[in-house]
């Protein structure tokens, strides 16, 4: 069977999914296509894997390239990553006249636009393109629920779960320093370290972050590591709140230096008020570090397990947030155990939703045209 893969932008996530999962959990043979090498304006330092290409130029040189790739080989099966720009959408009509089974991969979440009139056309639209040979996969469960909700057969659905190398950030963290030397290393102190990692963007609401610091133990500290545009503000805030002898920020960073930030770390928090995701989850998770997340963040109902590997507080609410983490820094969480609840959420389980997924959708369309 052979399978287009088309994704938005090469990202490190993407290159080590195309590298665990497309690569060798089928026989099948897969072409990657990236319609940009970056949107974020982030270049990941990994070589691209074999058998992709990147749609470089304009839009019409992309669809130009693309309708060659098109032309030479015939695809039995199409893996959009999303739905929402002209290259994609273009895509799913195509695989509609054609008549070629096309798979949706969302991280998303389902969010109802505010306006009646947005709201109507995001339905027409999504039941249009999910019905007949469309095929779902859904990062979790709560982007199985956009699918449900526009009307796509559930037998259609397929979890395949957004994920990161569980093994690599286990591994790593492992080989780090213990955490004693890694805070003297890094000059945070001896007490309890709170842990952050992402972009500095309004939306990750950090500031709620620092409000909870200024009233937890004054041994307590923040670690900050991202960059953004908010990152001045945030340091304005910290002055602010009088915390700012308490908060400390470190450039962004990749593994494996990334790995002894999450190894320093008493307690990870994403007090986000909107995650599409969340995969730094699933990197503090692995690394075995409990969690304190906003119930925004759409990892949350399959990661977090309440008194087994960290709490969901109430997006935007002080209290609430304060109270988990004073939870998280006093429970006795088992550091393996922790970790081990990402077994059910790794590449191995990905790729083998993967291989059933390509096999039921080859039977599907086996009997369809019998």
């Amino acid at each position: 069977m052979k399978i287009l893969a088309v994704f938005v932008e090469v990202t490190s996530y993407i290159i080590s999914l195309i590298e665990n999962v497309y690569h060798v959990s089928t026989d099948n043979d897969i072409t990657c296509v990236f319609c940009s090498q970056s949107v974020t304006g982030h270049i990941p330092d990994a070589e691209l894997p074999s058998n992709c290409l990147i749609l470089e130029g304009s839009i019409s040189k992309k669809i130009w390239h693309l309708r060659k790739e098109l032309h030479h080989q015939h695809f039995d099966l199409m893996i959009i990553n999303g739905y929402s720009d002209f290259i994609r959408s273009g895509l799913i009509q195509y695989c509609r006249c054609k008549k070629i089974p096309y798979c949706i991969e969302v991280d998303t979440q389902l969010m109802l636009p505010s306006s009646r009139i947005k709201a109507q056309i995001k339905s027409l639209y999504l039941h249009r393109i999910f019905e007949n040979q469309a095929y779902g996969f859904a990062g979790g469960t709560r982007q199985r629920r956009l699918f449900e909700y526009y009307g796509m057969d559930s037998s259609h659905i397929f979890t395949m779960p957004m994920t990161i190398d569980v093994e690599y950030f286990r591994k790593t963290v492992e080989d780090c320093p213990g955490r004693e030397e890694l805070k003297e290393k890094y000059g945070v102190g001896s007490g309890p370290v709170i842990l952050f990692v992402g972009r500095l963007t309004k939306v990750k609401n950090i500031p709620l972050l620092m409000e909870v610091l200024s009233k937890l133990e004054k041994d307590t500290v923040l670690v900050i590591v991202g960059k953004g545009e908010e990152e001045a503000r945030l340091r304005k805030k910290a002055i602010e709140l009088r915390v700012d002898d308490r908060v400390y920020f470190f450039e962004y960073q990749t593994m494996p230096c990334l790995a002894e930030f999450y190894k320093l770390a008493d307690v990870f928090v994403l007090p986000s008020y909107f995650e599409q995701w969340g995969l730094v989850i699933n990197e503090a998770l692995s690394c075995g570090i409990p969690c304190v997340v906003s119930d925004k963040a759409g990892a949350a109902d399959d990661l977090i397990m309440k008194n087994r590997n960290g709490f969901i507080f109430e997006s935007g609410n002080a209290e609430d947030l304060a109270d988990k983490i004073v939870r998280a820094l006093k429970a006795s969480f088992c550091q393996k155990e922790i970790s081990a609840c990402m077994d059910k959420w790794n590449y191995e389980v990905y790729a083998q939703s993967f291989r059933n997924a390509v096999n039921l959708i080859q039977k599907y369309s086996r009997d369809g045209k019998e």
